[in-house]
């Protein structure tokens, strides 16, 4: 999570839509403002449709908030333009002075002290990351042998991709759902019932695929 493009996404005026897109994308974004979510992805951690998250992409980058580079066969990669975090430090420059903001960011941002919003920011991500993920993760393999009459142990190689999952933004159902559909669709082959494990299920490439399968 970016907590310095959080900060500044949270001060600019944008629509909603198109606010809630940025958090969503600034929330998995690294220090330099770069991340590659799929767009169903970023649908569901903002409840907005798939269309709605591609509308909101293209005005953000057309606004100057980020740029997307597609990529053959994988999600886009979103850049943030750094010019928007120069509304972190509008609050510390001279009434007399130009901000900074003033000609770089792409849009209004109301006054806001730079440690009110970092407080606040902490405290949203110090709430994320008090999920405790491995119990999650085990509730997930115990569902997992349930309904599949395996018994995968609770060992780093099959919790660990779990986690990664539920750490990404997943949540326990999304899991349970995934299980449920693939093992509706493979069990009664012998081949493909093998792939009912979690290093097959729960590998980024395959899950976000598994899940847009599933009917919500």
């Amino acid at each position: 999570m970016s907590i310095k493009f959080s900060a500044a996404i949270w001060q600019m005026s944008l629509p909603m839509a198109e606010k809630l897109v940025a958090l969503a994308l600034a929330d998995q974004a690294n220090d330099s403002g770069v991340c590659w979510p799929s767009q169903e992805s970023v649908a569901r951690r903002t409840g907005l449709s798939n269309r709605s998250v591609i509308r909101a992409i293209n005005a953000l980058s057309k606004a100057g908030v980020l740029s997307s580079q597609k990529r053959l066969r994988e999600s886009n990669i979103y850049r943030f333009n750094s010019g928007i975090l120069a509304v972190l430090i509008s609050d510390s420059v001279s009434p007399m002075e130009p901000s900074i903001s003033d000609t770089v960011s792409p849009h209004k941002c109301t006054s806001v002290t730079y440690d009110s919003l970092y407080i606040q920011t902490i405290n949203e991500s110090s709430s994320i990351k008090s999920r405790d993920y491995k119990t999650e993760a085990k509730e997930v393999l115990e569902f997992l042998n349930r309904k599949t009459g395996k018994a995968f142990r609770c060992v780093d190689t099959n919790l660990r991709p779990i986690i990664e999952r539920l750490k990404s933004g997943i949540e326990v159902q999304d899991c349970k759902t995934v299980i449920a559909r693939k093992h509706r669709d493979w069990s009664k082959d012998p081949k493909m019932s093998g792939y009912l494990r979690p290093a097959t299920l729960f590998r980024a490439s395959n899950f976000e695929s598994y899940l847009g399968e599933c009917v919500l």
